[in-house]
């Protein structure tokens, strides 16, 4: 579904991403695992354009992502939480949904506003609540739940856990677990136990580039491999 082909990306002239390869199949939730500032969000930013890269092809479903804006990647089928969520804090929960949602004919759509409700029934009861005054973990969901409806077939999650109360750690892992079923995922992290539960495989990021890759079959195997590139 996703091929990223020697991936080099810029701030200005600090090149972060140094050759980044990896491929995701269809149905796949697989972890982006490093620590802070080895390239793990630019290389989610590298893939929707916002980061674009200077050298090497990214591809979705064999169609050349490189060229393109941010909403017309958005449009093929890809999904996009960022790290800071970036609710809209004058809308309401709802109005936040509604105006991300992919233009579509309701008998057409996977997530119709009452499924969303269904998956999130937190949101459900604050949708009429401004953004404004949502807690860190209503905002996550809330970020989550507009991303979707989108419609996507692949779903980008940065950071989904950053700053949130361990009970709301755990239901967004429950989320991602539900969300595999129709949905094809990747979610940075630096949280090794995490990524173990809910993904399926693992590319670990260090310095710009991948260091390590592990196979749902071997990730248990590798764990002194990849605690070795986690530690500080």
């Amino acid at each position: 579904m996703l091929t990223l082909e020697n991936v080099h990306a810029c701030y200005g002239e600090s090149r972060v991403l140094q050759g980044i390869e990896l491929a995701i199949e269809p149905g796949e939730v697989v972890c982006l695992l490093g620590r802070n500032g080895v390239g793990k969000t630019t290389t989610l930013r590298a893939i929707m354009g916002l980061t674009p890269p200077r050298e090497g092809r990214v591809l979705f479903k064999g169609q050349l992502l490189n060229g393109l804006s941010t909403h017309q990647i958005a449009r093929l089928g890809i999904g996009f939480v960022d790290e800071n969520r970036r609710i809209f804090p004058g809308l309401s929960v709802e109005e936040n949904l509604e105006v991300a949602q992919k233009r579509l004919p309701e008998q057409n759509r996977h997530w119709p506003m009452e499924r969303i409700y269904e998956t999130f029934p937190m949101l459900a009861d604050i949708r009429h609540r401004d953004g404004d005054f949502l807690s860190g973990g209503q905002q996550q969901m809330l970020a989550i739940a507009r991303a979707l409806v989108g419609e996507p077939e692949l779903l980008l999650l940065d950071e989904p856990n950053e700053g949130l109360a361990p009970v709301i750690v755990q239901q967004v892992g429950q989320l991602i677990r539900q969300l595999a079923q129709t949905t094809t995922i990747i979610f940075t992290d630096q949280n090794l136990k995490f990524a173990l539960k809910y993904a399926e495989r693992g590319y670990v990021i260090e310095k710009g580039r991948v260091v390590h890759a592990s196979s749902k079959e071997s990730f248990h195997s590798d764990l002194a491999t990849i605690e070795q590139h986690l530690s500080v």
